[in-house]
């Protein structure tokens, strides 16, 4: 969000502050809510690794630093059912 403010720069060593801008995406893998990654078909993996590198290269003209990964289960902060996963792009010096 361009509207964000910036944070107040420090050089302390152990607690170092700066700004940093970005944004996330989610990606439903499948309309069917069962089924996780691995039970996909080959077309329908071969698809979402293809939104992968496409999210990947569009994000990477912008920031430094994409993450692509699969959000799977409450212990990974999952809170929908169905097999998605996530993409995140940020400022963040690579």
């Amino acid at each position: 969000m361009s509207d964000t403010p910036d944070a107040p720069e420090s050089n302390d060593p152990l607690m170092r502050c700066q700004s940093a801008r970005g944004t996330s995406r989610v990606i439903c893998f499948s309309p069917d809510h069962s089924k996780t990654l691995p039970e996909l078909s080959v077309a329908a993996l071969t698809e979402i690794v293809k939104t992968w590198q496409e999210q990947t290269a569009e994000l990477g003209k912008t920031y430094p630093w994409v993450q692509v990964f699969e959000n799977k289960g409450a212990a990974m902060g999952c809170s929908n059912p169905h097999p998605h996963g996530q993409i995140w792009a940020n400022s963040f010096p690579a």
